[in-house]
């Protein structure tokens, strides 16, 4: 009886399969532009910044970013400004070199209504072949916006873009 078990617990030991190491999670850089390129892109788009003269105002900001899929340092530009107790806000997705504007977003409050109950005073995209795509809300643009950018595949989701 002793030796059948231990035939056994011999048996079932050597018929285990030997442990299969899981695949190293991937970095989400991996298939990031290198460093050159992107510091490049930042300095491009600090100048575009600037000269579009979007950098004049106190409450703009800016993010960049180099789409490698497109071959396109992008910058994104935000802008908002308080008025008679209204605020009035800007987003500008370009082409840091080609100076181009890629897409272009501009929203108003409204007195006695709700953010979700106001559209946006303009909502689009230029595409290369001078289509244009028209957007109506706020995240449809910030949809299309995080294509553009690779911040879902960067960050995993798409989160709110730098303010």
């Amino acid at each position: 009886m002793k030796s059948a078990l231990l035939m056994i617990l011999v048996v079932s030991s050597s018929c285990t399969k030997p442990a299969v190491k899981a695949p190293a999670p991937r970095s989400p850089l991996a298939n990031s532009a290198p460093l050159e390129i992107q510091e490049r892109c930042a300095t491009d788009a600090a100048r575009w910044f600037k000269e579009s003269g979007i950098g004049k105002s106190p409450n703009a900001s800016y993010a960049s970013h180099f789409n490698g899929s497109l071959g396109r340092c992008l910058v994104v530009a935000f802008d908002i400004s308080h008025s008679a107790g209204e605020s009035l806000s800007f987003k500008t997705l370009a082409d840091a070199n080609e100076n181009e504007v890629v897409g272009e977003y501009s929203w108003s409050t409204h007195k006695g209504k709700v953010y979700s109950e106001v559209e946006p005073i303009e909502c689009r995209f230029y595409a290369v072949d001078g289509t244009v795509t028209k957007c109506k809300s706020d995240a449809e643009f910030e949809a299309a916006l995080s294509s553009y950018l690779e911040w879902k595949n960067l960050y995993g989701g798409q989160p709110d873009p730098p303010r």
